[in-house]
């Protein structure tokens, strides 16, 4: 195989089959989409993609319809535009991917204590029932706590 067979352009010389590998990541669409069109990340920091941007790639061109808005799909990265590649491979607008799980998750964790402290206190002063014992509701304080705990460690 040749290091490029130039993905994206007229074949101009003779050819003979192959294989390749295509970067792909799973991404979440601002609008309706449709197979194969160009789209790019709508802000940074963000797995919205969509139309009217710097494209980095096109939406899955296997889907027999586009994906809706707010559905997940895979991402077909342009040919020779990643970096690096073994399986998990590198990209220019990827880099910000672990910094943005974190941020995430400190956002999630806070959310969550919120949430503890707004049942709580709803439970205490009256504003929530006191769920049954043993039903869904009554595990929900114990769940948040469990969660909470393993975030401290």
């Amino acid at each position: 195989m040749s290091e490029s067979l130039g993905l994206g352009k007229i074949i101009t010389t003779p050819q003979q089959r192959d294989a390749i590998h295509v970067a792909v990541a799973p991404v979440v669409a601002n609008s309706e989409l449709k197979p194969g069109q160009r789209v790019g990340f709508v802000r940074e920091g963000s797995n919205l993609v969509g139309p009217g941007v710097e494209a980095i790639g096109i939406v899955d061109p296997f889907l027999s319809t586009g994906p809706r808005k707010n559905q997940e799909f895979w991402l077909f990265l342009f040919p020779e535009t990643v970096t690096g590649m073994r399986h998990h491979w590198k990209h220019p607008a990827f880099d910000g991917e672990k910094a943005m799980a974190e941020r995430q998750m400190k956002s999630l964790v806070a959310a969550l204590r919120g949430a503890r402290q707004f049942i709580a206190n709803g439970i205490e002063f009256g504003y929530i029932a006191t769920p049954a014992e043993g039903s869904r509701e009554s595990k929900c304080l114990p769940m948040i706590d469990a969660v909470l705990a393993e975030e401290r460690t």
